[in-house]
């Protein structure tokens, strides 16, 4: 099975009020996204055109935040997602904390180091905090996950560039179904 989650213009919109307190709308696609999988750990999924995630799959993704002006506050943001396989329960947002590389990253490695925990999942890899749940999704039309204040604040420190952008993971391995 290749795929589970299928991205279509998988987007951050970050609603950023620039200095001059006008509102403006930035609609990014991830720059580099991959998914891991236990089933194959050592496989690399960088070159792939979807992203899966599932209790033995899970996605990284990044984006390039210099299209948004230098000085802009991010007031709020969203993930959208299409599903190709749709499911009740949830899976979690969080920040990476391990650079990676799209060309190298498989759920043992990095790309040039292993995962603390395979599968990108121990303290030294992923954040703690939730930065967005993911869930309830259907096939039909793409659907909207908004980041909380702790998103938020991630995407602020990026954009600032006071914390190092290695983007977010989307997993949540105890669950049993496909995304």
């Amino acid at each position: 099975m290749k795929s589970m989650f299928t991205v279509l213009a998988f987007s951050l919109s970050a609603f950023a009020a620039s200095p001059l307190w006008a509102q403006s709308t930035a609609v990014l696609t991830a720059t580099e996204d991959a998914y891991i999988n236990s089933p194959n750990p050592t496989q690399n999924n960088g070159a792939s055109n979807t992203l899966a995630i599932s209790g033995t799959f899970g996605s990284l993704l990044k984006w390039d935040l210099s299209s948004i002006p230098a000085g802009s506050v991010i007031t709020a943001a969203s993930l959208s997602l299409k599903a190709s396989a749709g499911t009740a329960q949830s899976y979690e947002a969080y920040e990476v904390l391990r650079a990676w590389t799209v060309a190298g990253v498989t759920w043992n490695s990095t790309g040039t180091a292993n995962w603390g925990t395979p599968g990108a999942s121990a303290v030294s890899d992923r954040g703690t905090t939730v930065l967005a749940s993911i869930g309830s999704a259907t096939t039909a039309t793409p659907v909207s996950y908004s980041l909380n204040a702790s998103g938020i604040v991630l995407l602020q420190g990026w954009l600032n560039g006071t914390t190092p952008n290695r983007g977010i993971t989307i997993q949540d391995y105890a669950n049993t179904d496909s995304m």
